[in-house]
């Protein structure tokens, strides 16, 4: 698995759960259904929709779930970052 920011541009602002579903699902190797906690869970998807129903302005959230850390961007972008796992940082630590 890669690690590194992953941008996903989405067309509009109830895209964005959707998007960083399938975004961190395709990263894990998943089925959406499989991650878990859901998404819903952990932040509200229905407020972070409507955050960003708007195309004025600037802003973003930034929350972690199933380790990654997430920023949904004003305008329709998503990035996910994807850590170092710890074994990954233990090997590049040797």
């Amino acid at each position: 698995m890669s690690t590194g920011f992953h941008d996903r541009p989405t067309d509009s602002a109830p895209d964005f759960p959707e998007a960083i579903v399938e975004e961190v699902a395709e990263l894990e190797g998943v089925s959406p259904t499989e991650l878990h906690p859901p998404l819903y869970s952990v932040i509200d998807t229905e407020a972070l929709a409507q955050l960003f129903h708007t195309v004025d302005g600037e802003g973003c959230v930034t929350f972690e779930w199933v380790g990654y850390e997430i920023t949904a961007h004003q305008g329709g972008q998503v990035t996910v970052f994807d850590p170092p796992r710890e074994a990954e940082r233990s090997v590049s630590e040797e």
